[in-house]
């Protein structure tokens, strides 16, 4: 990979800093840079090693076991629907337990702060004891719901790290 390194000496040293960090310091740092940009060739992508990474951390090898519930925008403007509309549809083919909720007003990131709060209602149902029905669910939603009773279901510790996480404080857009 270094061979791949872009001649840049800033952009040497820069991706250099990036060795120690752990994947949250460089998803931040990294936001909204052109990864690309670190590089002058990006053949060490097709390298084994790097396959095999590629290939042991992608969706949708194997089938969940426990219910899940996912969510998606119809509109995301950073995810393409129909990925999620493709593992969502080869999941239930094969027997899984999803209820798929289709959000058509949000945003990408408008869905990742409301999202959260359906995913804990839905979570809580789960962890009372109502069992989800076998098979496979789909509805389809102007907006998510938005149970902010959901967030005591997490605690104080899970609700401040998504506060870091978000960049938001919860409590004051419940008030």
């Amino acid at each position: 990979m270094h061979q791949s390194l872009s001649h840049n000496t800033t952009r040497k040293k820069q991706f250099e800093e990036f060795r120690p960090m752990c994947s949250e310091q460089l998803r931040s740092t990294l936001v909204y840079e052109k990864i690309a940009s670190y590089f002058q060739r990006m053949e060490f992508l097709n390298s084994p090693d790097i396959q095999e990474i590629f290939s042991n951390n992608s969706l949708g090898q194997d089938v969940p076991a426990m219910p899940m519930f996912v969510y998606k925008s119809r509109y995301d403007e950073a995810s393409p629907t129909v990925d999620s509309d493709n593992l969502v549809s080869w999941y239930c083919r094969e027997g899984a337990r999803i209820h798929y909720r289709m959000q058509t007003q949000e945003s990408h990131r408008s869905l990742a702060l409301t999202g959260i709060l359906q995913d804990l209602a839905w979570s809580k149902e789960r962890f009372n004891g109502l069992v989800m029905p076998e098979g496979c669910q789909n509805s389809i939603h102007s907006f998510a719901s938005t149970d902010f009773d959901a967030l005591a279901f997490l605690g104080e510790t899970a609700v401040g790290a998504i506060e870091r996480q978000l960049g938001v404080d919860l409590p004051s857009l419940i008030i």
